[in-house]
Order: structure tokens, then sequence, then C-alpha cells
């Protein structure tokens, strides 16, 4: 009734669902929008509702990167981030995302992912410059970073005017 042909309204709408606590009308977006199309954002929906599987899921985001890299390299980032539980592949993912447009929510990006595998050497790297972003949420992702590979100035000055008590 809202948008049934469109991707990612069903999908926003059934992340929401999730999330406000009606796994049950989420459900039913996803599996009402599955018939029409398998899309790989859907299919993880569908593995995280229990009516599909992670391996649809991986399947999908794989086929989609190597049709359109640059186009998905993002949004298969952030399933291997979550349920795809493969933080290696999301920061190779997430670099080649950066490399294609270098703006803040891909350094934040390559940021999630380079902490999920460990690597806070290129947490840090990247996250330098949204140390002095316009954006909060920027600002505390190189927070995040800088107090993990031990750059304790700095994530003290950030912890400061972020209001974050240590």
């Amino acid at each position: 009734a809202r948008l049934p042909g469109y991707v990612e309204a069903n999908a926003h709408l059934a992340q929401t669902m999730m999330l406000t606590g009606d796994t049950a009308g989420a459900k039913q977006v996803v599996s009402a929008a599955l018939q029409t199309d398998r899309h790989p954002a859907l299919l993880d929906l569908a593995a995280q509702l229990g009516l599909g599987s992670v391996e649809a899921a991986r399947a999908g985001w794989e086929r989609y990167l190597a049709a359109l890299p640059k186009a998905f390299s993002d949004h298969a980032a952030r399933f291997y981030l979550g349920a795809g539980k493969d933080p290696k592949r999301a920061l190779e993912l997430a670099q080649a995302n950066l490399a294609n447009r270098d703006v803040p929510e891909a350094r934040e990006l390559v940021v999630r992912a380079a902490l999920a595998t460990g690597d806070t050497t290129t947490a840090c790297q990247v996250a330098a410059p949204l140390a002095d972003a316009a954006l909060r949420a920027d600002r505390f992702t190189a927070w995040q970073a800088f107090s993990r590979c031990g750059r304790t100035a700095d994530a003290d000055r950030l912890a400061k005017a972020l209001g974050i008590t240590p």
C-alpha cells in the first residue's frame, strides 16, 4: 500500500518495525517484498527474522558486487559487519567504497570495519579528518578510533567537546 515495489522503502519499513518491536509486521513486509524482488537487503532481513538464511543474503550481495561493485560495496560492507559476520570482508569493501567516494559516511564505515577487525592503525588514519567534522556523529567516530589506537590526547580533546565523561 505504501510503495510495494520499492526495495529500500520496504527494507527501511521492516527495520523500523523490528526496532519498535513489531516483528510480525516486519515479517509480513519482508515476505511480501521477497515475492517480487530477491534483493540482498531483503534476504538479509529475512535471515534476521528467521524467514531465510544468511547464506542466501551473502550469495545475493556477492552477485550484486560482481555486477556493480562501486554501487554496492558500502551496502555489502554493512551486511558483513552485521549478519554476515565477516569483518575482514567488510573492511575490504568499506575501503573500496572509500576509494570510490571519500565522504564522512564512507570513512565512518571503514572505521567501524577496521575496529571490528582490530586494525586500530587503519581506524585512526581514516578517522583523522572526522575529528573536526561538523557532525557530532562523525566526531564520535573519531573519538572511538582514537580511544582504541592510543591517541589519548586527541581522544580526550574530543571527549571533552562531545561531553563524554571518561
